[in-house]
């Protein structure tokens, strides 16, 4: 899986990062806490297994859209994959 990592140096203009930084960071965004975002997600190796806690905002899910964010950060979503050479057919 790691050989299908594609680096893109600027993806994101300046003006858009700072853009979405104010954006997300606002007073009325809904962000949770969760103990761990994975199940049994590996530290070091597939042995060492600790939990990786964070923070986390639903945009979109199987019911729908879930967040105003959503319009904000799709235009980064596919900017990206524009400049990755992917077709976006989904996002979940």
């Amino acid at each position: 899986m790691l050989n299908n990592i594609i680096v893109i140096d600027d993806a994101i203009p300046i003006c858009y990062q700072n853009y979405l930084e104010r954006t997300i960071l606002e007073d009325n965004i809904d962000w949770k806490y969760r103990p761990n975002l994975g199940n049994d997600t590996p530290k070091a190796n597939i042995f060492d297994i600790t939990p990786a806690p964070g923070i986390i905002h639903v945009f979109c899910n199987e019911n729908g859209i879930r967040s105003k964010l959503f319009y904000k950060v799709l235009p980064m979503i596919e900017e990206v994959c524009r400049k990755a050479s992917y077709n976006l057919t989904e996002i979940f």
